[in-house]
């Protein structure tokens, strides 16, 4: 590994490899995939260049990939934009999260299930400000069975945003960890390959620290994150309301805290 981007591939397929062995994938089933993404990959940049579509043989010899192997992996189709559309009650957290109206000092403000006078902001206004093609009970439903709501006696609805990240089911949490590491990937890979477009992607690292002191940056770092995220959050939600600036884009803005022994 004495090339310094095999080396760089090296140490960034560690996490996958825990991955892929923990979950029992085979090595032929990874080299699959990975034929299949380099393959797309090779598609897509060399029809950028005269944007004609290449052949299987110039795909080849690209990516050293045997010519009948990239004619059966060019049938396959992925639609990996799919993967990154966040769910219906996902998305009405965030919206509740982020409405002005919706906050109090001690965070978002409980709900009423249903309207409790002419003015009355409720739980069914909540879900129907997002999308109407769902019934609020089956958002309310699903968000229940996540402990991301209670319902009290008086029949108010209570949002408990901590526990996000700990109720997330399986497929969920691989849909964030394909979604944040190909969104961070793909970050540091364009700075690295286009240096005078550089995006943002800036980290803080120590070494020498005892596990006292991490736990204390763990604390620190978790706090300054969601303040982050929640005005980030609220941002996004003021520009979805306006049309003008409503378009084909997408985009993420995430964090991450890390520590291991050296």
């Amino acid at each position: 590994m004495a090339d310094p981007t095999l080396s760089a591939i090296e140490h960034v397929m560690f996490p996958l490899a825990r991955l892929v062995l923990e979950r029992g994938i085979s090595f032929g089933a990874l080299t699959e995939v990975i034929k299949f993404v380099m393959i797309k990959q090779a598609e897509r940049q060399l029809q950028g260049h005269n944007n004609a579509t290449p052949t299987d043989s110039r795909i080849s010899i690209a990516t050293g990939i045997h010519r009948k192997e990239v004619k059966r992996l060019r049938a396959l189709d992925l639609d990996s934009t799919r993967f990154f559309q966040a769910s219906l009650p996902m998305q009405v957290v965030a919206r509740w999260m982020a409405e002005p109206k919706l906050k109090s000092k001690q965070g978002p403000k409980p709900l009423p299930r249903k309207k409790q006078g002419a003015q009355a902001f409720d739980f069914e206004d909540l879900v129907r400000s997002v999308s109407t093609d769902v019934r609020p009970k089956a958002v309310l439903d699903e968000l229940q069975v996540r402990g991301l709501v209670t319902v009290d006696k008086k029949g108010l609805i209570h949002l408990h945003p901590d526990n996000l990240v700990m109720n997330q089911g399986q497929e969920e949490t691989l849909r964030y960890l394909s979604m944040n590491i190909h969104d961070h990937l793909s970050t540091a890979v364009g700075n690295l390959i286009s240096p005078e477009e550089k995006s943002l992607e800036r980290c803080v690292h120590y070494h020498g620290l005892s596990e006292v002191a991490v736990e204390k940056l763990r604390v620190a770092a978790e706090k300054q994150a969601m303040q982050a995220l929640l005005a980030v959050n609220n941002v996004a939600q003021r520009l979805l309301e306006q049309e003008s600036t409503r378009g084909d884009q997408r985009m993420n803005f995430g964090v991450y805290f890390f520590n291991e022994q050296v």
